[in-house]
């Protein structure tokens, strides 16, 4: 059984004390001594976490420094507590690595089960936070990818022949390009020709090659991780825990 090392860090010492109390009667899960967010700012290094939760209702605007000490220094996985249910904090979480948001008032047994997810790579957050948390991911990356393309061979192509090769990479014919991007099979063509022109390349193969290697990814490929943060049904989760 492998034991999943956790850390409660909230500005209420009680209600670390409540949860650390609930926590204990998970057999695959150890408890460390409670850390106020002061402590882990200033202190000297505690015993390393698997997982932290942090209360950011009682760590007001400072959790996302200790999720970026936490997450950086240690590379501990972070389940959030927040009584806050807006997607700009949830993406700000996200960017940040958090593993999972939970509403502050989540049972026990059901943070538990988000510590066990989270320490196994997965990534949790509510429904209704879930579809604005990806697209803002997925616009971070295409910000960067398109930075990267500017400076790099691709930096001649038009934006439409980006986009034809942006279909090239994800494995698109001719026809399927056409309709996605509603231009003419003729054009397709003539921009494909372009592109093939302007990279050096004798084929598609290669065009795909020479993007790939300037950091031009898949559509498939858009979030970071290579995993997006999974949905969950917090609507019966708020009772007290």
């Amino acid at each position: 059984m492998n034991v999943v090392r956790v850390q409660i860090i909230a500005g209420h010492r009680l209600m670390a004390d409540s949860l650390a109390h609930r926590l204990a009667h998970e057999n695959d899960l150890l408890v460390l001594p409670h850390r106020s967010p002061e402590e882990l700012l200033n202190g000297p290094p505690g015993p390393r976490a698997d997982t932290a939760i942090i209360d950011a209702s009682s760590t007001s605007e400072i959790w996302p420094r200790l999720v970026e000490l936490l997450a950086g220094a240690n590379d501990t996985r972070v389940v959030l507590l927040s009584d806050v249910d807006d997607a700009g904090e949830a993406l700000v979480a996200a960017r940040q690595g958090v593993g999972a948001w939970l509403p502050s008032r989540t049972r026990a047994h059901e943070i538990a089960d988000a510590i066990r997810a989270v320490a196994a790579g997965h990534t949790l957050y509510p429904s209704d936070l879930l579809g604005p948390v990806l697209d803002g991911l997925r616009e971070d990356v295409r910000l960067a990818s398109s930075a990267r393309v500017d400076d790099g061979p691709l930096a001649d192509l038009t934006e439409r022949e980006r986009e034809v090769l942006g279909c090239l990479i994800d494995g698109a014919q001719s026809g399927e390009i056409a309709r996605e991007l509603d231009m003419a099979p003729n054009t397709v063509r003539t921009h494909t020709n372009r592109i093939f022109r302007k990279l050096g390349a004798h084929s598609r193969l290669e065009a795909v090659r020479i993007a790939r290697h300037a950091g031009l990814i898949p559509r498939s490929d858009s979030h970071p991780s290579g995993r997006g943060p999974s949905s969950i049904n917090l609507s019966s989760r708020t009772d007290e825990r």
